[in-house]
């Protein structure tokens, strides 16, 4: 049975299981507790919790929208030091565990707030967001489109987004955080990430010559594009990142063969 804040979450999106629109007042009410108790200072454990169990994908995206909300705030510099630590696991707890079939806004909205703590935090406090995210994909099989590397691509391109591009204009505070990631994601693991996705990508553009008979097996043919859109990603991330990484790391055949 949905808590107070479900039902509120549902009501204020005329998303009540039953179908029915709520009615205005009620849904203005719902509005208003909403706002009271994303001001909590608490609201972070509120949050978490409800990704966590509801069963509402409408639930679990607002409480992403909150926890974002939070990081960007200065309330999340009175959490301790532990409260910290455990806000960032439990994230990357979510991340790591993503599924292929998870709805597509809602990891997006998942990366978007991993992106948050990525640009507070890393490198200084959370020196090894990154190494979590790629052992994640290394223990899975990177060929068969799993969450893992499909979560590593979004939070990328997120953080590109965000953070990094210069096609958006950054003050020169955003500049220097934005230097501080990539000068630290270089000495990290972006070796490491880049040889993910050449091999995802090469491995895609093999499996591409021979897609199998959707009569034959339906399943292999949801994997074989799920596969083909992954690798997709992997090549998109890598263009973004063109203008700052190593040029070794791109200018070589067997890269540029993927690239161009």
């Amino acid at each position: 049975m949905a808590d107070e804040v479900e039902k509120a979450v549902l009501c204020s999106l005329d998303a009540s299981p039953n179908g029915y629109l709520a009615d205005p007042h009620l849904k203005a009410q719902a509005t208003h507790y909403l706002q009271q108790v994303s001001s909590s200072p608490e609201v972070w454990k509120l949050a978490l919790q409800h990704f966590t169990h509801s069963s509402y994908v409408q639930v679990k995206f607002w409480a992403l929208q909150v926890l974002s909300d939070f990081v960007n705030s200065d309330r999340v510099s009175t959490l301790t030091p532990t409260e910290q630590g455990i806000l960032r696991e439990e994230l990357t707890k979510w991340v790591t565990s993503a599924t292929g079939n998870r709805e597509a806004y809602l990891k997006n909205k998942l990366s978007y707030a991993f992106v948050c703590l990525i640009r507070r935090d890393y490198p200084e406090q959370w020196p090894g967001c990154f190494q979590h995210l790629v052992k994640a994909v290394q223990g899975s099989d990177v060929g068969s489109g799993d969450g893992a590397l499909d979560m590593l691509c979004r939070i990328l391109a997120t953080l590109d987004e965000e953070v990094i591009s210069l096609e958006f204009t950054r003050s020169s505070e955003e500049i220097a955080t934005a230097t501080r990631i990539k000068d630290a994601l270089k000495i990290d693991c972006l070796a490491t990430i880049v040889e993910l996705f050449y091999r995802s990508a090469d491995g895609a553009q093999e499996a591409a010559a021979a897609p199998p008979l959707l009569k034959e097996d339906e399943h292999a043919w949801v994997a074989w594009e799920e596969r083909q859109r992954i690798s997709g990603s992997c090549i998109d991330t890598l263009q973004r990142f063109i203008g700052w990484i190593d040029i070794g790391m791109v200018a070589n055949p067997a890269a540029l063969s993927l690239l161009m």
